[in-house]
């Protein structure tokens, strides 16, 4: 939300409510791949609840190499992850997805749109009353973090700052700052939220004006 604050968007908040687990559980894809589907149907999701409204939708996933790292469900999953990933490069990825729930009908042409996923694609609505024009793409950092002593550990978990967050972290959080010890790339894509790419997506679906 302060990412977008800094950059002068006004929004409002709507939690898209989509079962993560289960995309993520069936997705036989790339962690790339699968931050673009996952924002991409949280975007769709509050679309079709915002008529002609344009509505930004982001997932980050952590991964090393083809092994994902989700949101912790409990204090023995996130002390688990954030072990495994001690000392070990990892990638930051999120997915960004700009979509808008037009009014008008989609000409049949347009259904069968199969560009690629940073290109603008069209989405039939299944009551056939209008379509979601959606643009998406991910960005990717890379971090490193140094172990931490049990005592260190205890406290992050006990600070409950993990929850929520893929990796069992954030990288905002002031009790693991200094156990951080390499950030290639973005800093805002390792938050949750990169802000140049979700500036390109709005400028190339047409809901902001040019740079």
């Amino acid at each position: 939300m302060e990412l977008l604050q800094a950059a002068g968007i006004d929004f409002t908040i709507d939690p898209a409510d989509i079962d993560e687990e289960s995309i993520t559980h069936n997705a036989r894809i790339s962690p790339r791949e699968l931050a673009i589907l996952l924002a991409t149907e949280k975007a769709r999701a509050v679309a079709l609840r915002h008529p002609e409204a344009w509505v930004i939708g982001a997932d980050t996933v952590v991964a090393v190499g083809a092994e994902l790292f989700g949101k912790a469900d409990d204090n023995h999953a996130a002390r688990a992850m954030l072990m495994r990933l001690f000392d070990t490069e990892q990638s930051v990825i999120t997915g960004v997805a700009v979509a808008c729930q037009r009014s008008e009908a989609t000409p049949p042409d347009e259904q069968n749109d199969s560009r690629t996923q940073t290109g603008p694609r069209r989405r039939a609505d299944p009551r056939g009353q209008s379509d979601t024009l959606i643009r998406s793409d991910a960005a990717e950092s890379i971090v490193r973090m140094r172990a931490m002593s049990p005592a260190d550990l205890d406290a992050y978990i006990e600070s409950n700052d993990w929850r929520g967050k893929a990796g069992a972290y954030g990288i905002q959080d002031d009790t693991l700052d200094p156990f951080v010890t390499l950030i290639s790339g973005g800093f805002d894509n390792v938050v949750g939220l990169p802000v140049d790419l979700t500036l390109r997506l709005l400028r190339e679906s047409g809901s902001l004006g040019p740079a």
